[in-house]
């Protein structure tokens, strides 16, 4: 009887001892955000997969990974919904995103796998990575390295296009991933991380319009690895630690208007960090002038 009880209490440290490593966001870090290519050689083709390039037409068109549809990033974004992306925080309205989604095949259910070119510049694959966990799309992953590596493997590209099979897709706004402006101002003092993608002369104002106030410089390439997409998380901690971003804050991220962002985002949530975007960015922030912002280039 003792035997069992000390396997039993042993079972239960090992259940919250997991429990508390996930953290806040529901997953472990280093987590299964990212898939290899030769992990999505085995499953291209198989019902319910749908491989997206996250690119523009006129790239995709050039040559993609078999049976891989386009997302154009830039129907991320659009001055249409300006005001919805000020009051909610989400960039573009749920019945847009429907339209988008399901025009291309995908589901809630879909196993999607992300991409983009895998070049040091591109950052396409996090931020559509970034929509779809937002509005409630829980199961996409992004290719390590991108297409440059799918090809480097040897693996196939063609100029076919697929013919594509609408699917439904419904919003599930996921409204602890986001904030507007208004929050951001009222807990810019409450002990939140706040994180900066860009380059550090539109950080500091010498070309661009400054920083919001508490914030910290991280430009988004930093955790970036050509191959593999994200670095290692023993490199993302250490990068993070230096920087001060610790688990038990919640860590906000913005760049212009989110590219960069999502990409730190997409990194953070494979972390497990409880991290939430600021899709506006500088570009919303510096058009209300009643929004503090740093500039450090002033007077010089």
């Amino acid at each position: 009887m003792r035997s069992m009880r000390k396997v039993f209490a042993s079972a239960i440290y090992l259940l919250l001892a997991l429990l508390f490593i996930q953290g806040a966001s529901g997953k472990a870090e280093g987590s299964d955000v990212l898939i290899k290519p030769s992990e999505l050689s085995k499953i291209m083709g198989k019902p319910g997969v749908v491989i997206v390039e996250a690119t523009e037409e006129g790239i995709y068109k050039k040559s993609h990974i078999p049976g891989a549809v386009v997302l154009p990033i830039s129907k991320i974004k659009t001055s249409i919904d300006r005001d919805y992306q000020r009051q909610t925080g989400f960039p573009i309205r749920p019945e847009r995103v429907e339209e988008i989604l399901g025009g291309i095949g995908i589901s809630n259910d879909s196993k999607v796998i992300i991409y983009d070119s895998g070049t040091e510049l591109d950052k396409g694959a996090g931020l559509a990575w970034t929509v779809l966990a937002i509005y409630g799309q829980d199961k996409a992953r992004i290719l390590s390295g991108g297409k440059k590596r799918w090809e480097e493997e040897k693996h196939p590209l063609t100029a076919d296009v697929p013919v594509i099979k609408p699917s439904v897709f419904k919003s599930n706004l996921r409204k602890e991933f986001v904030v507007n402006a208004d929050w951001l101002a009222k807990n810019l003092k409450k002990g939140i991380h706040i994180l900066d993608g860009r380059l550090p002369d539109e950080f500091t104002g010498e070309s661009s319009m400054g920083h919001i106030p508490g914030a910290k410089l991280l430009e988004w390439h930093d955790l970036q690895d050509p191959k593999e997409t994200f670095k290692s998380p023993k490199e993302v901690a250490g990068i993070l630690n230096k920087k001060g971003v610790t688990k038990d804050r919640e860590v906000i991220t913005y760049c212009n208007w989110g590219p960069k962002a999502a990409f730190l985002f997409a990194v953070l949530k494979n972390m497990g960090y409880n991290a939430r975007i600021y899709f506006g960015g500088i570009d919303e922030w510096s058009s209300d002038q009643s929004l503090p912002i740093i500039d450090e280039s002033a007077g010089k």
